[in-house]
């Protein structure tokens, strides 16, 4: 039965990419009234489906008009759009900041470039991976090596998620550790190699100092170099001294405790986390639900109404209340990182058995079977949001691979 709900599942992910696929790339949602855009984000995330397209050239064509259409959009500055509207042929930065839209546009390039090898492709694009990149390292606004954003800044784009964030930030390791790869594949060596190479190294030794409080800690050096850190590394250990994952943002002598799932998810799959870290993530994850009803929530516990993360534009759409969207709700592309984490982290069994309970929230809809809808409500597990999502459609196609292969789909070279 297992066995059977997951073909099916395949199969129906492959139809939803499919009318996914547009003259300017890949759109968000096949629903004509839903996300009718080419988004940096979703399409960079969908990707990673490739290995399943039913015909791959298809798919690679999609993916590359993606990016022309993506750089086409790019600011004189070297911000990639958060988004073009296909109808209208309009760069959308309605996004406050969108700054994950350069992290994903840089790591897409990595992953269509291992999908063909086309290096005289590279070669073109690499301006504009440099531009991105650029813009990049400007958003480390204290020169700290982490980058800065403001609230909704990310996909989390009704969320007071902010200042030194933890998705953002590995990401940021990736989009290093990308582009050095892609500088080599193009024959570059040399200083700038190296310094994309260290950048990743120092980012993940920083992830695991800052956002992990419980790990071993010099507060004397740590002074010494970041004075800042220290006073916010202090508070941390005296009030989170048995928390087994990664804090969500930190700033200016404050830190959040609740938990970024996709941002945990991603310190495993993008190699932040050891194996014996990685573990204990995940199984934070399952002890508080993070994957009850369906894998998997955006956050737990989520934000309640007078609680000091509580913003009023939580109530904008009614969209944002607890255990709902970005404040608890369940977004099956997040199930599909899940998936993958548990891969790397060595327990395949355990991710078949989270595949199938993705395939099942897969085949919710509101008015039939298999919607692959955008978010579920976190309690009741009712499917909201927009229908055909391709990010929902993608990363189950990109789960099954990992289950299948034994190997994240998300190499970085």
């Amino acid at each position: 039965m297992t066995d059977n709900l997951i073909q099916e599942a395949t199969d129906r992910a492959r139809d939803v990419l499919e009318r996914c696929l547009s003259p300017m790339g890949i759109r968000a949602s096949a629903q004509c009234d839903g996300y009718t855009e080419v988004w940096a984000r979703d399409s960079a995330i969908t990707l990673l489906a490739l290995p399943r397209f039913p015909r791959p050239g298809r798919f690679i064509d999609a993916l590359r008009r993606t990016l022309s259409t993506l750089e086409r959009g790019m600011t004189r500055l070297g911000h990639v759009p958060c988004c073009v509207d296909t109808r209208r042929v309009n760069p959308t930065n309605n996004m406050i900041g969108s700054i994950d839209s350069n992290l994903w546009y840089i790591i897409a390039h990595g992953v269509l470039f291992e999908a063909t090898g086309d290096r005289r492709r590279l070669a073109r694009a690499l301006p504009s991976l440099e531009r991105a990149h650029l813009w990049l390292q400007y958003q480390d606004s204290n020169d700290c090596g982490l980058l800065e954003h403001t609230e909704c800044a990310t996909w989390l784009d009704l969320h007071a998620n902010r200042h030194t964030g933890l998705c953002v930030n590995v990401l940021w390791m990736a989009a290093n550790r990308v582009m050095a790869n892609l500088l080599r594949s193009l024959g570059r060596r040399g200083r700038i190699v190296e310094e994309h190479a260290a950048r990743a190294r120092a980012i993940r030794r920083d992830l695991n100092l800052m956002f992990f409080p419980t790990g071993e800690v010099d507060l004397s050096a740590l002074r010494r170099r970041n004075p800042e850190w220290a006073m916010v590394m202090e508070r941390m250990r005296v009030s989170l001294w048995e928390a087994r994952w990664y804090l969500p943002w930190f700033g200016v002598r404050q830190f959040a405790r609740e938990i970024d799932v996709l941002g945990n998810i991603l310190a495993v799959v993008c190699g932040v986390a050891s194996r014996a870290r990685a573990r204990m993530v995940l199984d934070r994850l399952m002890q508080v639900g993070c994957e009850t009803p369906h894998p998997s929530k955006a956050q737990e516990p989520p934000t309640m109404p007078g609680d000091p993360e509580w913003r009023d534009y939580y109530l904008n759409g009614n969209l944002n209340l607890p255990h709902q969207y970005h404040n608890g709700g369940i977004w099956p592309f997040i199930g599909g990182f899940h998936v993958i984490a548990e891969v790397v982290a060595g327990r395949r069994a355990r991710a078949r058995e989270l595949l199938a309970r993705l395939a099942e929230a897969n085949r919710l809809g509101r008015e039939g079977e298999w919607e692959f809808n955008e978010w579920l409500h976190g309690v009741t597990g009712r499917p909201m949001g927009v229908r055909w999502q391709a990010w929902s459609a993608g990363m189950f196609l990109a789960a099954a691979i990992a289950v299948e292969t034994g190997k994240s789909p998300l190499t970085l070279g």
